[in-house]
């Protein structure tokens, strides 16, 4: 599998994109979240995105979905693709729709389709299993289990200390890719030190001294990791 982060901030700044994961496993590829300016990172890539026609949003606020519709322009248009799914909160798919409203004619109905995503509800897409759960981080937040090629990889977006104190089951996880800055550095670090063999990658929003903690790797846009 090919993990490319597409961005890793919250809103852009001169060395971060908004966020914006991008998956692959064999044919299939897939984002999770679209933060402002991720069609020109994906460009910036040199990834091949002509298969990108999935699209899962963890919830509505403007660092994860401002990209939406910059980036169906661009795998319409440029990539030829003739329909993209995008899968998300219901919170999350009506500020979605709403956008893409507001670009008609250049976006048009027949070009994409919005999908609202459950909790515990798994999603087919080929060979990869995508499996929502709770944040907490809005009223109807998500994140995302990700399972293919005997590989499996947590995308959370924005957690809150409910989501800790759930005790997620993060044993089998190859690699957790979280932004816990509504957490605290200190609180995330508490919980997830207790997994040993787990894999962390931590979207630097807000934090402070995490450069020194050697558990937690911090991507910088357009890192990619092969495994």
């Amino acid at each position: 599998m090919k993990i490319c982060f597409l961005g890793t901030g919250s809103f852009p700044t001169a060395n971060r994109n908004s966020q914006g994961i991008l998956l692959q496993s064999k044919d299939t590829s897939v984002l999770v979240d679209c933060g402002e300016g991720i069609q020109r990172q994906l460009l910036k890539s040199g990834i091949e995105y002509k298969n990108l026609k999935h699209i899962f949003i963890t919830h509505e606020h403007m660092d994860h979905i401002d990209g939406i519709t910059g980036l169906l322009a661009l795998l319409i248009y440029q990539g030829q693709i003739d329909q993209v799914h995008i899968y998300g909160p219901s919170d999350a798919i009506k500020v979605i729709q709403a956008k893409i409203d507001s670009c008609r004619p250049i976006i048009s109905k027949d070009s994409y389709h919005l999908h609202t995503a459950q909790a515990s509800k798994p999603i087919i897409i080929s060979e990869m299993i995508i499996i929502p759960f709770d944040t907490y981080h809005t009223n109807t937040s998500l994140g995302y289990v990700l399972m293919a090629e005997n590989k499996k990889i947590m995308c959370t977006g924005d957690i809150e200390l409910k989501w800790l104190e759930h005790k997620p089951d993060l044993g089998r996880i190859d690699k957790l890719i979280v932004d816990g800055a509504h957490v605290g550095m200190k609180t995330l670090t508490t919980y997830l030190n207790t997994y040993e063999n787990l894999e962390v990658y931590l979207l630097p929003v807000n934090y402070h001294n995490s450069q020194n903690d050697i558990r937690f790797r911090i991507p910088n846009d357009l890192d990619i990791i092969e495994f």
